[in-house]
């Protein structure tokens, strides 16, 4: 988006290669959102070695892939906060190991992927804040190549899964499975416009369809090593089981490796977040044919030109019209399987209050306190 940066003292101007007045949004959501030291910067690929922070809490101490502990940054702008003495960051995969952690007061406060575990937190006397987003988790297919650079292939297997019924499987029934793109509580919800729904005999004519041109379904789901990840993906091998002319394949990865085939586009099918309270920046990222982050990788006009005029528009009116066309578009070309609505469920226990989000699953941590 950015054609150019200019610094004079503290006073950053930037300019962008075209109009596109949500563009703060972008600053509050996307790395543009903390600088970094210019010692820091010199390091070169040493950057994240030696992390510093400069926010409310500084690091004190850290282990790759296993915690950060924070000190209360005395020198902070806002006069009497952070509330916290530190901060102690720990990471865990494992979704039920983090409501355990909660439940034993391990942990203060944790965001969960599964609504069901949010759901068990609640149950459990834990407080649970859920933020109103539309779009969701998406089963992400690269058009790229085959199978799914041919619309049918991507329209078959939309139409085979089920999402009720691995929302059961994956999720004990807990999470809302989206039937549109946008929420009912966003301002571009558009009555009429749903994503591809199940419909088992039209997939089944699809497979058959290309297998007699011999083009038979056969793909590979990359995925991240999440249990709930993985539960989702072995669902979905599962129902595609029942059907003829379709053969699929699992690969679990680790963080590193999942995210190394994102970025070098070479997944055939990979689970991914798609939440967003507005539009912008996240759909034109992951949607234009011209986006660097673009997760699909097939071309079509009439969807680039809908986004462009989503991103430039200026009045609330103008941006409905251009993403009413997105959602009829994005139902018609299945960049991928829209299964579940993504709340980000925050979790917290009963000593911690103090809490407000932004973004997607972030909390204003200066604002944190918690009783003995």
């Amino acid at each position: 988006m950015i054609k150019s940066v200019e610094a004079d003292g503290r006073t950053l101007s930037i300019t962008l290669k075209r109009r596109a007045p949500q563009f703060p949004q972008t600053v509050v959501s996307s790395a543009l959102n903390w600088i970094a030291a210019p010692d820091a910067l010199r390091k070169g690929a040493d950057f994240n070695a030696e992390p510093v922070a400069a926010g409310p809490f500084v690091v004190k101490s850290w282990a790759r892939a296993d915690r950060i502990v924070m000190a209360r940054n005395p020198r902070y702008h806002d006069k009497g906060k952070p509330y916290l003495d530190g901060l102690t960051v720990r990471f865990n995969q494992d979704e039920p190991g983090r409501l355990t952690m909660l439940q034993t007061g391990a942990a203060d406060l944790t965001y969960f992927i599964s609504p069901a575990y949010a759901a068990m937190a609640e149950e459990n006397g834990m407080r649970v804040a859920r933020q109103q987003l539309s779009g969701g988790n998406m089963l992400w297919f690269n058009a790229r190549s085959a199978p799914f650079d041919d619309p049918r292939a991507r329209q078959a297997v939309a139409k085979a899964i089920d999402p009720k019924t691995l929302n059961e499987a994956a999720y004990l029934g807990k999470a809302e499975v989206p039937s549109t793109l946008f929420a009912k509580s966003s301002p571009f919800f558009t009555d009429g416009v749903p994503v591809t729904g199940h419909d088992r005999q039209g997939a089944q004519r699809l497979f058959d369809q290309l297998a007699a041109e011999g083009k038979p379904v056969a793909f590979t789901i990359s995925t991240f090593s999440s249990s709930e990840t993985k539960k989702v993906v072995e669902t979905v091998q599962s129902q595609l089981g029942t059907y003829r002319n379709v053969q699929v394949k699992i690969e679990v990865l680790d963080s590193t490796a999942a995210l190394g085939k994102l970025a070098d586009r070479s997944y055939q099918m990979i689970p991914g977040g798609f939440a967003f309270a507005g539009p912008e920046p996240l759909l034109f990222e992951n949607l234009h044919s011209e986006a660097a982050t673009d997760r699909v990788g097939f071309k079509d006009d009439r969807l680039d030109a809908a986004l462009l005029k989503g991103r430039e528009a200026v009045t609330m009116a103008e941006r409905k019209v251009a993403y009413a066309e997105v959602a009829k578009l994005l139902a018609e070309l299945n960049p991928g399987i829209l299964y579940v609505r993504t709340p980000f469920p925050l979790a917290a226990g009963p000593k911690v209050g103090g809490l407000r989000d932004y973004g997607q699953a972030d909390v204003v941590a200066a604002d944190i306190w918690r009783t003995d």
